[in-house]
């Protein structure tokens, strides 16, 4: 009766339970002795062994169905399934792709603002992005027209001479400390 239900992919779970019982030694001892390694290689400052250590955890192990955890210097064996394991896997590295675009974009906005505080004040509005829109000029590079001709409000002539200041404060800075440094 065994043998029919087998036949029509009845598995009883005993075979199953088997399994875990036979490999759970085998997975203890290796991660004993993976983490072993790993402590003598944090000690030795053994890059390239903590990375096989971490491989053999993240890449290698979950693509068999076991999951090892690291908490509190100790190390738990898990069986898992290895399809449920690699989507995980996916997420995590979705997340720290993310993480980094993410990083990468604060870096570029950081070296964007270093660079604009370098910017000579009297070439703010003449060279820069918004050159176009200004036809002249007074003394200190401060726009007085628009490119149409008509002359700058005083409340948008106000809002120019803040930003000139604040690019003269910047860039007096900016040259100090490269002069320093």
């Amino acid at each position: 009766m065994t043998w029919l239900l087998k036949v029509f992919g009845y598995s009883d779970s005993e075979g199953e339970c088997d399994k875990m019982e036979l490999l759970m030694p085998y997975l203890q001892a290796l991660s004993q002795f993976r983490e072993g390694v790993r402590k003598s290689a944090i000690v030795s400052k053994e890059k390239a062994i903590l990375k096989l250590c971490d491989d053999l955890r993240d890449e290698v192990l979950p693509e068999l169905g076991v999951l090892l955890e690291d908490k509190d210097g100790q190390t738990s064996v898990k069986f898992v399934d290895p399809k449920e394991l690699l989507r995980e896997r996916e997420l995590k590295k979705q997340a720290e792709a993310a993480k980094l675009a993410e990083k990468q974009k604060r870096e570029k906005e950081r070296q964007e603002k270093e660079a604009q505080k370098r910017v000579n004040p009297k070439d703010l509005f003449t060279k820069g992005p918004e050159a176009h829109l200004y036809s002249k000029f007074d003394e200190r590079g401060v726009p007085t027209h628009m490119a149409d001709g008509e002359e700058i409000s005083e409340k948008k002539k106000k809002k120019l001479e803040k930003a000139y200041d604040l690019q003269k404060k910047n860039y007096e800075k900016a040259m100090a400390a490269s002069a320093s440094g």
